[in-house]
């Protein structure tokens, strides 16, 4: 679907008036669900809206299909912004979703310096919102629409550059084509998190006053020193609900089974990168130096048991600075998040960044019974906000059914010691839909130990079912060694 960059800005940004180009829900490789669907036909009739679905709920499907509309109208660039750590994974969904759009990834945040001149030809545009005040020039005037993900990101203060990056670059998006902006997280109980959301769609119009009448209505001074507050948010909520934002929660629009799972791909960590690679490349080697050896058999699955897991390490600590970004949104919602892990390190690391901030608790190896019941109790009673548990130490024998979200921070070796750590909070009492989210960590370009070894416990998982209902053939063993023999045979 690529188009000349050039002759669709020609017709869409021009001075002289023009009739806005239909645009309607467009054909999708997946079917989406109606509250998806619903969201999507709202922005493209509207154009410049506020999606704030709660997290879970399926905002990046709808995002797709409105990118997709747009391309096929002949609207492109569309611009989508994402926190820099999930850029591939909303390249994988736009391959499941939407598979003939083509898509570039922008990387990097001085394209002076790298002597970048042009923008890459494409229909979707995706650029990790650290990168957007770099590359602001090169933007400005050049897209035809703008997606922006987790927009709470784009705030003042720290991030006052960016904030102003996508706001220019916002404006210089016709009135033909969709500003989109994306939240799970209630941004009206800070109405000045709003503001920028409001500038980047051109909406200040919505309220008496402008921007003006905004600030002073529902963000205004509480003390002498400049400090804004809340006020009003019923009477907000309405006229948002009202104009131009959708907001749905899973309990309004999904009809799941009690237990949800989601993967979620985050990029690597660029320090780990280059070390998973050159890790991965020692194993490649090992594999042909030893191949077709009389050795004994036991000796060699040892040798690759210690070069995988070394991998796995490198995976599950590659993945921290995504997955402490992830869970944040969950806690800024409201909930309470039991996250699994495998390596002691990877625990320490999460432990040590929530305890900053909240009361967070763990269960991991060398605790006696009476500290792992203490952290099970305080989280229970909703006092803990995270529990930490390391697999084998809390995948089995406990509740933690006081939260509904599980994230597994990194992949165990057995499907069934995923099942059992979503379990816990899949226990006898939830009254509310679980989700657990699997994070696995991905590098543009190649297929990470984290993506072979979900796709072996997926069908590993597949095949239990199966002979649970008497319709599989053979049942894969659950091990270690099988693992890894499947994951050797991967490289051949």
């Amino acid at each position: 679907m690529k188009q000349s960059a050039l002759a669709n800005l020609t017709q869409f940004m021009s001075n002289a008036p023009i009739e806005k180009t239909s645009l309607s829900m467009p054909p999708m490789a997946q079917p989406l669900l109606p509250h998806q669907i619903t969201g999507a036909e709202f922005a493209l009739k509207e154009r410049t809206v506020l999606i704030a679905d709660e997290q879970g709920v399926g905002k990046t499907a709808t995002a797709i299909a409105i990118a997709t509309a747009s391309v096929i109208a002949g609207m492109t660039p569309v611009l989508v912004v994402v926190p820099a750590s999930l850029r591939l994974n909303w390249k994988h969904e736009f391959a499941k979703f939407s598979p003939s759009v083509s898509i570039a990834t922008i990387t990097g945040t001085n394209p002076i310096k790298l002597k970048i001149t042009a923008l890459p030809e494409a229909d979707v545009l995706i650029i990790g919102d650290s990168s957007v005040h770099g590359w602001k020039e090169l933007l400005k005037n050049n897209i035809a629409g703008i997606i922006i993900d987790e927009c709470q990101r784009v705030k003042g203060g720290k991030r006052a550059k960016r904030s102003q990056a996508v706001i220019e670059i916002a404006q210089t998006v016709s009135s033909s084509g969709v500003r989109v902006a994306m939240s799970g997280t209630p941004l009206m109980a800070r109405p000045m998190e709003l503001l920028p959301v409001i500038q980047i769609l051109d909406r200040g119009a919505t309220f008496t006053g402008g921007i003006t009448g905004f600030i002073n209505r529902y963000a205004p001074k509480i003390d002498p020193y400049g400090t804004r507050g809340a006020s009003n948010l019923n009477e907000l909520h309405d006229l948002l609900t009202g104009s131009f934002m959708i907001r749905r929660t899973r309990d309004e629009v999904l009809t799941l089974p009690n237990a949800g799972r989601t993967q979620v791909t985050i990029e690597m960590d660029a320090k780990r990168v280059a070390n998973y690679i050159a890790c991965e490349d020692n194993l490649i080697q090992w594999i042909r130096n030893t191949k077709g050896e009389a050795r004994a058999q036991k000796a060699m699955m040892a040798e690759a048991l210690v070069r995988i897991n070394e991998l796995r390490h490198i995976c599950a600590m590659g993945s921290v600075k995504a997955v402490t970004a992830y869970v944040q949104e969950l806690l800024d919602n409201g909930e309470q998040v039991f996250m699994s892990t495998n390596f002691t390190d990877e625990a320490d690391a999460y432990f040590n960044h929530f305890a900053q901030s909240v009361h967070t608790v763990k269960i991991v190896g060398g605790m006696n019974d009476k500290a792992k019941q203490a952290s099970v109790d305080a989280f229970q009673s909703g006092e803990a906000r995270v529990l930490i548990g390391n697999v084998q130490s809390a995948g089995t024998g406990i509740t933690l059914h006081s939260a509904r979200h599980h994230v597994s921070c990194s992949l165990s070796w057995s499907s069934s010691d995923l099942c059992q750590v979503e379990d816990r909070i899949n226990r006898f009492g939830q009254t509310r839909e679980t989700v657990s989210h699997i994070m696995i960590a991905g590098i543009d370009g190649m297929m990470t130990m984290d993506e072979k070894m979900l796709m072996l416990i997926e069908a590993k998982h597949r095949v239990m079912i199966g002979v649970l209902d008497g319709t599989a053939d053979d049942l894969i063993s659950d091990d270690n060694e099988s693992m890894a023999q499947a994951i050797l045979n991967s490289y051949n």
